[in-house]
C-alpha cells in the first residue's frame, strides 16, 4: 500500500509542476482599465493590455509571471 500511495504522490507532483507555468504580459496602453475577462489573456475592454489588466491576469496565473513596460 505504501509502495501505491508514492506513486500516486510522484504522479501529483508532477502534474502540479506542468500546470506551474509563468505567462508574460506587455502593456500595450496608459489608460487605466481592468482586465476584460481572466482567462490567461491581457486585454480590457478596448482591447488593450493596460498595466491594471496585466497585474490582474498575472495574480491568477500560476507560476512567477513577467509584465513588460515599455
Amino acid at each position: 500500500m505504501r509502495g501505491l500511495w508514492a506513486v500516486a504522490l510522484a504522479v501529483w507532483l508532477v502534474s502540479c509542476a506542468e500546470t506551474a507555468t509563468s505567462a508574460t504580459f506587455t502593456v500595450d496602453s496608459t489608460a487605466d482599465e481592468y482586465d476584460a475577462v481572466e482567462d490567461g489573456i491581457c486585454a480590457s475592454s478596448s482591447g488593450r493590455c493596460t498595466l491594471r489588466a496585466a497585474v490582474g491576469e498575472a495574480q491568477i496565473q500560476p507560476g512567477a509571471d513577467t509584465v513588460i513596460l515599455p
